[in-house]
């Protein structure tokens, strides 16, 4: 019966030839098409999953009182993080960063004359490096910022500036928002390696001078200054609910009386990490971002142009 079959259509395709080829090119085309589209959906939904399923980023929302507007930021205030890591049997470890993005400056990296302004540094806690996984070719991986000078380098700009000497141990100035500092390069990753939101040009420490002077000042302002991006990574068996309830009750201990006096309220929210490359609505956020809708417009348009495709070849 297949038999039969394989030759109607062989004689099918012989008496239309160029009507058979246009439509077996159609298909070819379309299925190829079809298949790109879902490869780069694939690739967009596939950001931050290698880091693994309980690393988490806490969200703010703000509400004004007397106007009813609301404020959604992927950001949070300076001092959460660290406590609720303390406080909370569920968190086994949390990180702050920060950078130029969100305070709105520009930085500039030099080395041996050679000077850049460089887009997406960052300041973070050196736990970032237990949070997050990277792929280095120098330093330490154990420990890629050892010291409160030291400053992780992302590859390209590695050999940006220092060509094909290694880079590892080299001092360079970057100049950020507080000031100009001298810093020794001590691991070098590779941003390509990975598909993640979290791929800074540079990371130097939160424990720098300047920096933890900076973070001190604001270690009792719960409420105001919500200028870091704040991750933690739960237990396996922690329940992300439960720990959100934790968080807003500590928060609301510590804050409950500032709020009251600036005239809003937040809540804080817990974000899966492989769902922020896809996220929308918040006003300060990680660069380079994708939209779940732009997304599914891609997927269907894939569908439908194999469901076309499959049609053409069915009247043959």
């Amino acid at each position: 019966m297949l038999k039969n079959y394989f030759k109607i259509a062989i004689r099918n395709l012989a008496k239309n030839k160029l009507f058979s080829a246009i439509n077996i090119i159609g298909l070819s085309v379309g299925m190829a098409s079809c298949l790109l589209l879902f490869l780069y959906a694939s690739q967009e939904l596939s950001y931050d999953t290698h880091h693994g399923k309980r690393l988490y980023r806490i969200t703010s929302t703000f509400s004004q009182l007397d106007a009813g507007e609301e404020f959604v930021s992927g950001t949070s205030s300076v001092p959460i993080g660290p406590a609720v890591a303390a406080q909370i049997p569920e968190i086994l470890n949390s990180a702050r960063i920060t950078g130029a993005a969100i305070l709105n400056v520009k930085d500039m990296i030099s080395y041996e004359g050679q000077q850049y302004y460089i887009e997406n540094g960052m300041v973070a806690d050196s736990s970032m490096f237990e949070l997050f996984n990277y792929k280095y070719t120098e330093g330490d991986r154990q420990n890629p910022m050892p010291h409160s000078n030291a400053v992780v380098l992302e590859k390209d700009w590695a050999e940006k500036l220092f060509g094909q000497e290694e880079a590892y141990g080299k001092m360079l100035k970057i100049s950020t928002a507080l000031g100009e500092a001298d810093y020794e390069v001590t691991a070098v990753y590779d941003a390509s390696a990975y598909d993640t939101h979290m791929s800074p040009t540079f990371v130097i420490s939160t424990n720098n001078t300047v920096y933890k002077q900076f973070f001190d000042r604001m270690s009792a302002q719960w409420v105001s200054n919500n200028l870091v991006f704040t991750y933690l990574e739960l237990t396996p068996d922690a329940d992300p609910v439960v720990v959100d309830e934790k968080i807003h009750q500590i928060f609301l201990e510590n804050g409950a009386k500032d709020m009251k006096e600036m005239g809003f309220t937040k809540t804080m929210d817990l974000q899966p990490v492989e769902e922020i490359h896809t996220s929308a609505g918040f006003q300060l956020d990680s660069p380079n971002k994708t939209s779940m809708v732009f997304i599914q417009v891609l997927v269907l348009i894939g569908v439908l142009i194999l469901l076309l495709a499959c049609v053409n070849l069915s009247l043959i």
